[in-house]
């Protein structure tokens, strides 16, 4: 589907970047763990392998067991690495209605709602 509308830059809360930046830890953390353990890393629902760490790190995703808007949390025992084919499987959206849900709540939202400017860090400092 192509987009019509010039989406805006949109930059993450301190909390998101925060949680973010913990989540991105927490998977190279378990990625290398992996490939030191078994020498790959691995999709957990498919036999697809990664060999490096910088592979895995493109290819792999977490998944949340439990998704967070039912009350799942980013703790590690919720967390699942998968390709990004599993990933969409798991959610049961193949990627292309992924992707116009994901535009349509965007093109929903006022230009305004949830968004950083610089201007407003560099004032929070």
């Amino acid at each position: 589907m192509p987009l019509t509308r010039q989406r805006p830059i949109r930059k993450q809360s301190p909390k998101q970047r925060k949680r973010m930046d913990s989540l991105r830890k927490m998977k190279i953390a378990r990625i290398e763990g992996q490939i030191d353990y078994q020498g790959y890393a691995c999709c957990e629902y498919c036999p697809k392998k990664f060999y490096t760490v910088e592979s895995a790190r493109e290819g792999l995703e977490f998944h949340h067991k439990v998704f967070r808007s039912q009350g799942g949390t980013d703790d590690e025992s919720n967390l699942a690495l998968a390709c990004a084919d599993c990933h969409h499987q798991q959610h049961g959206i193949k990627a292309d209605a992924l992707e116009k849900a994901m535009y349509d709540r965007w093109a929903a939202m006022p230009l305004d709602a949830g968004g950083f400017d610089e201007e407003d860090e560099d004032a929070g400092s």
